[in-house]
């Protein structure tokens, strides 16, 4: 049985409130094997606390946004991306009126002397992988801007249908992209303790943390209280399925 968490605060346009902002991440993760423990302290706890941090900013902010904002986390992903599919099949919201999904998972490491293969993509202290495929040219605006003041770095390396790793495809907001509507996913990459014991909570940085999730916190905020929405010009219906 695929069961998700979600919180949301009502938008303070009264036109706009009818429009949804989605921030996600994950909460499930791939267990033990014998006497071993996979804590996925980044895979994605990393994840699920930012969603929380950002979920307290916005309530507290004395005036909200003008759009709705979602606070998601799914199960079902290590699995096969199940939880984000079956939310898409039965949103809180109608998925026309949802007008972004920023989503996070495993923000938490900093390259290390083993994150050296191709396989093990690793960003370093002061940049984040941002994997999408240029459905918005809007929200990919937004994010050069925020880019441009935050103190992290944007490195758009790994997105695209075509990357050999396919993380564009790898992770819960993928299930929004078929849906026509844009993403940004967040991720500092994968290390060599990916899906191993040794992803543990003495191995995350949390000065990088909070830089990527205050990093996602402007970038929702920014989309929530637009005029309009974003135009989505390159929308998933619209690629040659291959």
């Amino acid at each position: 049985i695929l069961k998700h968490v979600a919180a949301y605060i009502e938008g303070s346009d009264p036109v706009r409130k009818n429009e949804v902002v989605v921030f996600s991440g994950h909460y499930d993760h791939i267990g033990g094997s014998g006497d071993k423990i996979f804590t996925g302290a980044d895979d994605d706890a990393s994840g699920c606390a930012a969603l929380l941090e950002i979920a307290e900013a916005f309530q507290g902010m004395r005036k909200k946004p003008a759009r709705t904002i979602l606070f998601l986390w799914v199960s079902g992903e290590e699995i096969g991306l199940f939880g984000s599919e079956s939310y898409t099949k039965a949103p809180l919201f109608p998925l026309e009126n949802t007008v972004v999904d920023l989503n996070m998972d495993m923000i938490g490491r900093v390259k290390s002397v083993s994150d050296t293969t191709d396989q093990h993509p690793m960003s370093g202290p002061n940049t984040v992988f941002v994997i999408t495929d240029n459905q918005s040219k809007e929200l990919m605006s937004i994010a050069s801007e925020t880019d441009n003041k935050s103190k992290i770095d944007f490195d758009y390396s790994l997105s695209g249908r075509d990357h050999p790793l396919q993380l564009f495809a790898r992770s819960d907001h993928y299930n929004f992209v078929k849906n026509n509507i844009p993403v940004l996913f967040f991720t500092t990459g994968l290390h060599t303790d990916y899906h191993t014991p040794g992803d543990i909570i003495e191995k995350l940085d949390f000065a990088k943390m909070e830089m990527v999730t205050n990093t996602m916190f402007g970038i929702g905020l920014e989309v929530a209280n637009r005029k309009t929405r974003l135009a989505v010009d390159n929308p998933f219906s619209s690629w040659n399925k291959k």
